[in-house]
């Protein structure tokens, strides 16, 4: 079998979760070491993840999916964070309850304002 963007990217998402999962069972401090390393610094890791992610974006459209396969993808996902994180949501939302929302997280939001833009000329026109 011949391997394109989507198989890679699969490949890649499933070597990483089930080493996850391995280090989880075996020594779950060294996870939590790893991933404060990682969240030690937050701009980096919003950079690494913003080229990842435009990365994964653009490969996904080379590939032949449409804006709206890949925001019905991410409701799924979203779905399954939600699952993982509402043990979390008190915490969560007083964390988030800041006065300094927009300013906090602008880059955030406009990514996700872009893509809906995108999803609904797609969807509408």
């Amino acid at each position: 079998m011949v391997f394109g963007a989507i198989e890679i990217i699969t490949t890649i998402l499933i070597v990483f979760g089930l080493a996850k999962l391995v280090v989880l069972l075996i020594k779950p401090k060294a996870l939590i070491n790893l991933s404060s390393k990682i969240y030690d610094n937050p701009l980096m890791a919003q950079i690494i993840a913003f080229i990842l992610g435009g990365v994964i974006l653009y490969y996904l459209i080379q590939s032949g999916m449409t804006i709206v396969q890949i925001f019905a993808v991410v409701a799924f996902t979203a779905m399954l964070f939600v699952i993982g994180l509402a043990k979390f949501g008190k915490k969560l939302m007083k964390m988030a309850n800041t006065k300094h929302m927009w300013a906090d997280h602008w880059f955030y939001i406009l990514i996700w304002l872009v893509l809906m833009i995108w999803a609904i000329k797609v969807l509408f026109f």
